[in-house]
C-alpha cells in the first residue's frame, strides 16, 4: 500500500494521508494546500481510485 501511496502525485498522497490517515478536516485540507475544498475533495478521489487500482489483483 505504501509503495501504491508514492506513486501518486503528491497533491493526492498528501491529501489522502493528512485526511484518512492524520484525520484532518477537507476544509483544513484545503486550506493547508491552497486549494478550493472541491479540489482537495477532486484529489482525494481520484488518488484512492489510483489506490484501488494498483492494489486490484490482476486478473489473467
Amino acid at each position: 500500500m505504501l509503495e501504491a501511496l508514492r506513486q501518486l502525485p503528491d497533491h493526492e498522497s498528501a491529501v489522502i494521508v493528512v485526511h484518512d490517515v492524520h484525520e484532518m478536516s477537507m476544509d483544513d485540507v484545503a486550506e493547508q494546500q491552497d486549494v478550493p475544498r472541491s479540489t482537495a475533495y477532486r484529489w482525494r478521489s481520484q488518488g484512492i481510485a489510483a489506490l484501488t487500482r494498483a492494489l486490484r489483483p490482476q486478473r489473467r
